[in-house]
């Protein structure tokens, strides 16, 4: 199924209409400003996890038939510790 499937959108070529008068936003040349560094570091450990041996981890991971490739983060137990 393509777009031009899709009731509003069509896209003949680079002439591209989303329907509803709506069109794509343009693309920005990013290296024309001068942005502040940005890191992506969301996730903060909970205390709980931070706490778990190594083995410990080992057992909840073959439990839950979890398989991690090299510095995967440690697994959460509750909703909570997310």
């Amino acid at each position: 199924e393509g777009f031009d499937d899709i009731p509003g959108m069509s896209f003949p070529g680079d002439n591209r209409h989303l329907g509803n008068g709506l069109q794509p936003m343009k693309e920005e040349d990013w290296e024309k400003y001068d942005l502040p560094k940005f890191e992506k570091e969301f996730y903060k450990e909970h205390a709980n996890i931070s706490s778990l041996s190594q083995d410990e981890v080992a057992v909840i991971r073959k439990k839950l038939d979890i398989r991690v490739a090299i510095d995967a983060p440690r697994p959460i137990i509750t909703f909570e510790e997310g």
